[in-house]
């Protein structure tokens, strides 16, 4: 781990320490996590969608078929709401 000495105004430390306690974190972590949003260096880990996601397109007939199963999906039904 590398150690950085930084050099700032009042205005800016009161900045960084408002920030960080808004944000719930100390302020090195806070210092941390703005820089590594500002260089781009934090990275989202890629998440693997689950296999359903790579099925074969629907046919015509087969979206059809599906639309009109869903449409009962939209029916209200007033009396189970009361």
């Amino acid at each position: 781990m590398t150690t950085f000495t930084i050099h700032t105004d009042d205005v800016m430390a009161e900045a960084i320490r408002r920030g960080a306690a808004e944000a719930g974190l100390s302020i090195n972590k806070f210092i941390q996590s703005t820089i590594d949003s500002a260089l781009g260096v934090f990275r989202r880990k890629e998440r693997k969608l689950p296999d359903f996601f790579d099925i074969e397109p629907l046919s015509k007939e087969a979206a059809d078929e599906l639309r009109a199963v869903q449409k009962e999906f939209d029916v209200i039904d007033e009396e189970m709401w009361k």
